[in-house]
């Protein structure tokens, strides 16, 4: 299991090269799962991913956790459960 902030989308280089030259799968989080306050508004991105290997595991759920109650970050948690194939 490879996760956490890549500072990337999916269409990112880390990403795209896990995906298809390691042969990992990336769970199916579709949220945004970062955003940054601006005066103006703000900017948001689905840069938090959990990727595996789905020869050995199953991905059951992937989620959003968006009511983490820390304020002091700009992305939201995310959340896997695996099964052992």
């Amino acid at each position: 299991i490879v996760l956490g902030d890549f500072n990337e989308n999916e269409n990112g280089s880390a990403l795209t090269w896990l995906l298809r030259d390691a042969g990992l799968t990336r769970a199916p989080i579709n949220e945004i799962t970062w955003r940054w306050k601006l005066w103006l508004g703000s900017k948001t991105d689905r840069f938090d991913h959990i990727l595996f290997s789905s020869k050995t595991l199953k991905c059951v759920s992937s989620s959003l956790v968006e009511d983490t109650g820390y304020e002091g970050s700009d992305h939201y948690g995310i959340f896997g459960r695996f099964e052992v194939l």
